[in-house]
């Protein structure tokens, strides 16, 4: 399974399973969201696949804004106040899109909360002596 987990992720739980994480599980091909129940979502991996796991952050609030007139800056403030404006949770909470892939090939993006302290990657695993190798080197560089 390709993840990324809160920093506070029980040990002992499947990736996915509980808030604060977001899962790809290989055996099922199916994608879990802080929930023991998974939704379909790729094809199933086997010996020899390459997994990976990204995430796409939102442009930051400075870059976004900066060709906007002051109407429109005050309506976006008047609608992060009352809750309406869809770059985050009412709570404040900021989204992000989490991105699949499989051998190289997209297979899925899903948007998500981003939980305090961010996201971490982790791996999970169902048996002993089970392999994997890691790259945690991103795309760009």
């Amino acid at each position: 399974d390709v993840t990324l987990n809160g920093q506070d992720y029980p040990k002992n739980r499947l990736p996915g399973w509980d808030k604060g994480s977001i899962a790809y599980h290989a055996d099922d091909g199916k994608v879990f969201i802080g929930c023991g129940v998974g939704e379909k979502f790729g094809p199933k991996c086997y010996k020899g696949d390459t997994m990976g796991c990204g995430i796409s952050f939102p442009v930051p609030l400075n870059q976004r804004t900066h060709n906007l007139s002051f109407e429109d800056l005050r309506r976006q403030h008047e609608a992060r106040n009352e809750g309406t404006l869809q770059d985050g949770n009412i709570d404040g909470s900021e989204f992000v899109e989490v991105f699949f892939t499989k051998n190289g090939t997209m297979v899925g993006v899903r948007r998500v909360v981003l939980p305090y302290g961010g996201f971490l990657p982790s791996i999970g695993m169902l048996s002993f002596h089970e392999k994997v190798k890691v790259n945690l080197k991103p795309l760009t560089g």
